[in-house]
C-alpha cells in the first residue's frame, strides 16, 4: 500500500521555514530509515509558492495564476511517498517524522502532516463506474 505524507507548515506568504541543520540531520535520519526499511518512493521538499502557479477551473473554464499564494494559512513545504504493509505500518511511520518545532528553526511555527492513501488507476475505476441503467440491466 502506498501514502502520501504530505507536510503543511505555518508560514509567512512565500517563506520557507529558515534552515536548520538539526532538523535538516533528523530528515535525512528519517528518509535512511526509511530507505533502509525499503519503504521510501519518493521525499523531497517544495520550492516557494512564488515559484510556482496553480490552474482555478471554473463553470467560464480555466485560468492560470502564478504565485506566491498568501491566502492560505499553511502552505505544503514537503512530502514523502512511502510503500507500506498496512495502514498501521503507515501510521507508525508518520509518528516516527521528525517534530520541526523541536528544532530551532521550526520553533513555535505548528506543523501538520497529513497522510493520504493513494490509489491506483484499477482503484479509481471501481470509483468510476457508471452506475447499471435499470433498463438494460438483466433480468434473473
Amino acid at each position: 500500500m502506498r501514502f502520501l505524507i504530505v507536510v503543511k507548515a505555518s508560514i509567512e506568504p512565500d517563506n520557507t521555514l529558515p534552515h536548520d541543520t538539526g532538523l535538516a540531520a533528523a530528515m535525512a535520519e528519517f528518509r535512511a530509515a526509511l530507505a533502509r526499511d525499503g519503504a521510501l518512493l519518493d521525499a523531497a521538499s517544495l520550492a516557494p509558492s512564488s515559484e510556482g502557479w496553480r490552474i482555478r477551473y471554473s463553470a467560464t473554464g480555466a485560468r492560470m495564476e502564478t504565485g506566491p499564494f498568501d491566502e492560505a494559512p499553511q502552505g505544503i513545504t514537503a512530502y514523502a511517498l512511502i510503500q507500506a504493509r498496512s495502514r498501521d505500518d503507515a501510521v507508525e511511520w508518520t509518528r516516527r517524522f521528525p517534530n520541526p518545532i523541536t528544532h530551532p528553526g521550526g520553533a513555535g511555527r505548528p506543523v501538520l502532516i497529513e497522510v493520504h492513501p493513494v490509489q491506483s488507476l484499477a482503484d479509481q475505476a471501481l470509483y468510476c463506474q457508471p452506475e447499471p441503467d435499470p433498463q438494460t440491466r438483466r433480468q434473473p
